[in-house]
Parts: C-alpha cells; sequence; structure tokens
C-alpha cells in the first residue's frame, strides 16, 4: 500500500495540502513587506503583467517536470539530476558568459559528473 503511493498520489496530494498553507502563510504578510500595496488601484502594463504570466507558466512547467521526474524514477534520482543541472549551469555560465570557474567549482563540477556518471552506471546495471 505504501510503496503505490510513494509514487504519483503522493506527491498530488502534498501539493493539495503545501499550495493552500503556503498561500496562507504568505498573505498576511504582504503588507508588511510591499510598500506599494495602495497603488494597486490600476493593472500594470501588458509587458509586466505577461512577464508575470510567462513566469508563473515557466515555475509550473518545473513543478510538472519534477512530479514526472519523481514520478517516473525516485528522489535520489530527482536529487542527482539537480546536481547535473547544476553542472551544467556553470559550465555554460563560464563558456557563454565568462563567469568565473576556479578551481574550486571546477573541482565541484568533475566530482558531481564522476557522482552522475557513476550513479547512472549502477542504476542501468540494476544494482
Amino acid at each position: 500500500m505504501l510503496r503505490s503511493l510513494v509514487g504519483s498520489e503522493m506527491c498530488i496530494r502534498d501539493r493539495y495540502w503545501q499550495a493552500p498553507l503556503s498561500a496562507a502563510m504568505l498573505i498576511p504578510v504582504v503588507p508588511i513587506f510591499d510598500q506599494n500595496i495602495g497603488n494597486l488601484v490600476e493593472l500594470p502594463p501588458n509587458h509586466i503583467l505577461i512577464g508575470v504570466l510567462m513566469s508563473s507558466l515557466l515555475a509550473f512547467l518545473v513543478n510538472l517536470s519534477i512530479f514526472l521526474v519523481i514520478g517516473k524514477t525516485s528522489p535520489v534520482t530527482y536529487n542527482v539530476l539537480g546536481h547535473f543541472k547544476l553542472s551544467v549551469i556553470m559550465t555554460l555560465g563560464f563558456v557563454f558568459f565568462g563567469a568565473p570557474l576556479d578551481p574550486k567549482n571546477l573541482f565541484g563540477i568533475f566530482v558531481t559528473l564522476a557522482g552522475v556518471f557513476w550513479y547512472t552506471h549502477i542504476k542501468a546495471n540494476g544494482q
């Protein structure tokens, strides 16, 4: 029974509980941290609305991809995938934007990639 809930059903159930709780916790503090709350008598310009909608869509797609990856694999695989993604982002930042790549970052990338390849090898061999 518990094994069947580890997949998609548990993820969906957790999302239903987490989202309203987050909203309930955030709504009371908005007036404290947002000084422009009184200026919301008119809608913001279209480019701001489009930016907010695009950001919301991307956040939804990220959550959906997390849900699908964990549902099809495991939380450990999702964590390994997250570390691999961070290594790729750091490498692409260095290649395309000239971000600093000191020896400590380079060592971290190589250790991460070695761990990803090792984990993939272990999973592929069914151990």
